[in-house]
């Protein structure tokens, strides 16, 4: 980084040209090469990209009336946002947030929204000992003829005692059919670990986040 004075014959330049970087610092006017990032994106956090940029496209290719629709099922219907309170959003940040959970999890894509609002929830959410190894646990209250959601675990792994995480601290495990009703970690039962735990539908309907935590050997 070096002083400037008067640069690019202005008093005062902020911004990029070519391979400089113009800012204030400070109180003075400073140039310096532009910096390209230093670290790749993970194989997962492009995929994920990709889906996104997808399930944008997806909505552009949608009819007006499509849309319209999507606008208001957003209306109608609060999202669960992982803080626990439910949101509002527009009918684009619906339909993203829906088509993106569906396919993410292994459903195909859609173009219109749910005309049933999915109530089934998997509950007792649970970190057990077996065998030396973890084991998450839930149940799944069905209703007869009810859709078969995949089951969205994340975790933060081996944390302090004293530590109160959230879904912030914690990353995404794996997705599992709700028929086991389990799901073996890689894990060995010593130390902290808080899990959390959602049903994905088809539909891109989800139910607020469960969340339990286990400290071993208890």
């Amino acid at each position: 980084m070096a002083k400037v004075t008067q640069p690019l014959g202005s008093i005062e330049a902020r911004g990029s040209v070519g391979g400089l970087v113009y800012q204030p610092w400070r109180g003075i006017q400073t140039v310096r090469a532009r910096v390209g990032p230093t670290s790749q994106a993970s194989e997962k956090r492009a995929a994920i990209r990709a889906l996104l940029a997808s399930v944008a496209a997806e909505w552009r290719a949608l009819s007006d009336q499509q849309r319209e629709n999507w606008t208001q099922y957003a209306l109608l219907h609060l999202d669960p946002y992982w803080t626990g309170e439910d949101i509002r959003l527009p009918g684009f940040h619906r339909f993203c947030r829906m088509a993106f959970l569906a396919q993410w999890s292994g459903s195909p894509p859609f173009t219109d929204p749910p005309i049933e609002v999915e109530r089934n929830q998997i509950e007792n959410l649970a970190l057990v000992d077996f065998g030396g190894y973890l084991l998450v646990t839930w149940d799944y209250d069905q209703s007869p003829g009810g859709l078969m959601p995949q089951v969205d675990l994340w975790a933060a792994i081996d944390h302090s005692p004293g530590k109160q995480c959230t879904l912030k601290d914690a990353r995404h495990i794996a997705f599992s059919d709700a028929d086991s009703l389990s799901w073996p970690s890689p894990w060995p039962s010593v130390g902290t670990y808080t899990c959390f735990a959602r049903p994905i539908w088809t539909t891109g309907q989800t139910n607020p986040w469960l969340s339990t935590r286990g400290t071993f050997p208890e």
